[in-house]
């Protein structure tokens, strides 16, 4: 098996992006809902 580092890198590089948005998406979320007064946790 031959890994290419540069496909590596980019395949974490998308991960992480898409891991950041995720956070980001679930605390607009979460502090909507504790503005309108629901709580999900």
């Amino acid at each position: 098996k031959l890994l290419l580092p540069l496909y590596c890198k980019q395949d974490i590089f998308i991960f992480y992006i898409q891991w950041l948005i995720f956070l980001l998406i679930g605390n607009t979320m979460k502090n909507t809902m504790l503005r309108k007064g629901l709580t999900i946790f």
